[in-house]
């Protein structure tokens, strides 16, 4: 169901946000801790401008996975969205010292 759940998420993102949310809600459903699941749902709440509610789920992550670079970039992204830029920068810097390779 999950993998099924995840391509129905990536079609829903283009046809808009009430089908991308559904998708959502059904992907955390069937697997709320998945850090995958978090970052796609903090994806959904900055697109809707919903900043301080991705801010709260991407410094989650950051807790949660803190070894992982796509954790310190996702929360880059929902820093800046809350104009907390010079915490934004410093994520992302993390997000390069734990893969270098990183984008």
């Amino acid at each position: 169901h999950f993998a099924l759940s995840a391509r129905w998420l990536e079609a829903t993102k283009r046809s808009g946000a009430r089908d991308w949310q559904k998708a959502l809600d059904a992907l955390r459903a069937l697997a709320p801790h998945s850090a995958w699941v978090q970052r796609e749902w903090c994806e959904f709440l900055m697109d809707q401008r919903r900043n301080s509610e991705a801010l709260e789920v991407a410094e989650e992550q950051t807790r949660v996975t803190p070894y992982a670079a796509s954790s310190w970039g996702y929360a880059g992204l929902a820093r800046a969205a809350a104009g907390q830029r010079d915490r934004a920068r410093a994520a992302y810097r993390r997000a390069l010292e734990l893969d270098p390779d990183y984008t």
